[in-house]
């Protein structure tokens, strides 16, 4: 997208921000661009609210649900079974997010 909008932000201010970008959605698709642990930039297209393929009825809590600086996001993929398609994403290490339209780029 052209219209990107660059934001520089303390740490607790960018995890709010895109915590809430992203509850916002309310289970419509968007993608982040984060760097994962190895260093290798990756997007992401996936949706929250998604309770397929949990056990115990999808009420078991993710184990990083007690960390601030990672949400869970379903990544749908051809191919891969429900059970195997939730991921992690750490908030710290997002440098970009497609939502409602708008690009929002963290420097």
């Amino acid at each position: 997208m052209k219209n990107a909008l660059p934001l520089q932000l303390s740490t607790e201010a960018k995890r709010k921000a895109i915590t809430n970008a992203i509850y916002a959605s309310k289970g419509k698709f968007f993608t982040v661009g984060f760097i994962k642990n190895n260093g290798e930039k990756r997007l992401l297209t996936g949706r929250l609210g998604v309770k397929a393929g949990l056990k115990h009825g999808g009420k078991r809590a993710p184990t990083t649900a007690h960390l601030d600086n990672y949400i869970v996001v379903f990544e749908p993929v051809k191919g891969r079974p429900p059970e195997k398609s939730f991921r992690n994403v750490n908030l710290d290490s997002v440098y970009a997010l497609n939502a409602f339209g708008q690009r929002i780029e963290f420097v």
